[in-house]
């Protein structure tokens, strides 16, 4: 039975039911041991949807006598959810589904790495859901944190 289910099919309902369990999480504000972290990514996803939308322009709120712009890493993540707040309005629940997205798509990513590894679908199975369930990523991969790109890539 388990044979005919594919891989993706599998991964996808992982993800449905990680997304059920937090449902009621993905409206509250930021909370946790990194909401700096988050803070901060928040407030550049923020400056680049309301000031400048250039990607090498990242800007922070204390800006003191100079211009905000602090590069503390490639902020690829923060400006694609800029980019999402421009087409749907600005949202923290549309920031956390995104990174909820991309912690589907590094779901798939282990999937295939597992699979070239291995060739075993039910050890390909078992590591997704070890992941999916693992308790630093079912709950950091709905924070707004641009390690979440990086886990992804």
């Amino acid at each position: 039975m388990l044979r005919r289910i594919p891989t993706a099919v599998f991964i996808l309902g992982l993800s449905l039911v990680s997304l059920l369990l937090q449902w009621d999480y993905l409206d509250r504000e930021l909370t946790g041991r990194h909401s700096w972290r988050q803070t901060h990514t928040v407030a550049n996803i923020d400056n680049f949807y309301a000031e400048d939308f250039h990607l090498f322009h990242p800007r922070r709120n204390a800006r003191g006598d100079g211009d905000g712009i602090f590069r503390m890493e490639f902020p690829l993540m923060q400006w694609l959810t800029a980019s999402l707040y421009k087409t749907f309005g600005p949202s923290l629940q549309l920031a956390r589904l995104f990174n909820f997205a991309l912690g589907v798509l590094s779901l798939f990513g282990l999937a295939r790495l597992l699979w070239q590894l291995t060739a075993d679908k039910k050890l390909v199975w078992i590591g997704c859901w070890l992941l999916a369930f693992s308790p630093s990523f079912f709950y950091y991969h709905t924070c707004p944190m641009p390690d979440n790109l990086a886990l992804t890539f």
